[in-house]
């Protein structure tokens, strides 16, 4: 290959790579806001499934003081982990940094909405915070990927 073809390439690539995160982040993003803005949870048997999730946890030696409540912190970080690495490969690598007050503000609105306009949900700041952490997480895994990507490139 002509070594004036490279550059296209890696634009080509990039720019696809781009629009494929994107496109990923919008649908995670809509996927997030129908499970936080549906009117009721028990609908989807949530309640029968954490009860389940529960027994099979205790059985392999998680401690019953681990309850709902735990699950469902852990749940919200493990629900937030995806957007916050979707949404750091998707912004330049010098405004990553943004995703830190980008998902706790999405998620507190989320909680806003919930209190205001969803009678059967609970807004609750624990999620704020567990949401949150979760979204930094992924963040970081996506911030590290991307510089051992860069590592490797340029090998």
């Amino acid at each position: 290959m002509p070594m004036h073809a490279q550059p296209l390439l890696t634009t080509s690539r990039r720019r696809a790579r781009s629009w494929t995160v994107r496109g990923l982040l919008a649908a995670y993003t809509v996927f997030v806001l129908c499970v936080t803005m549906a009117p009721d949870l028990q609908d989807y048997g949530v309640d029968g499934t954490a009860a389940r999730i529960l027994t099979v946890l205790h059985g392999l030696g998680v401690p019953l003081a681990f309850g709902f409540a735990e699950l469902e912190f852990t749940a919200n970080i493990g629900m937030f982990v995806p957007l916050g690495m979707l949404l750091a490969l998707s912004l330049p690598r010098r405004r990553v940094w943004w995703g830190l007050a980008l998902l706790p503000a999405f998620s507190a609105a989320i909680e806003i909405a919930q209190g205001l306009f969803l009678p059967d949900r609970v807004a609750d700041v624990r999620d704020v915070v567990s949401n949150g952490l979760g979204g930094a997480i992924g963040l970081l895994i996506a911030v590290g990927v991307r510089a051992a990507v860069r590592r490797r490139v340029r090998r």
